[in-house]
């Protein structure tokens, strides 16, 4: 009997989905908070720790974008 559906690999796709977002949704937060860590360490002159916790935003923003061009070229290929 043949089957319709693919239950493995429609298993597969579902766990990998659910592990993508769960990293994208914490690599955003880890963003946010150190966004605002880094507008705090300004507010008291703490220009090292703002330069650190800005590097990380920016790494973070970037993980991101990087997440999303490739979603785009996989949904594409």
């Amino acid at each position: 009997m043949a089957t319709v559906v693919d239950w493995d690999l429609l298993l597969q796709a579902a766990s990998v989905s659910v592990a993508v977002g769960l990293g994208v949704l914490i690599v955003g937060a880890i963003a946010v908070a150190s966004s605002l860590r880094a507008d705090d360490a300004r507010r008291v002159g703490a220009t090292a720790g703002a330069a650190v916790y800005s590097g990380v935003t920016v790494v973070c923003v970037l993980a991101l974008a990087g997440a999303v061009a490739t979603g785009i070229y996989l949904l594409t290929q």
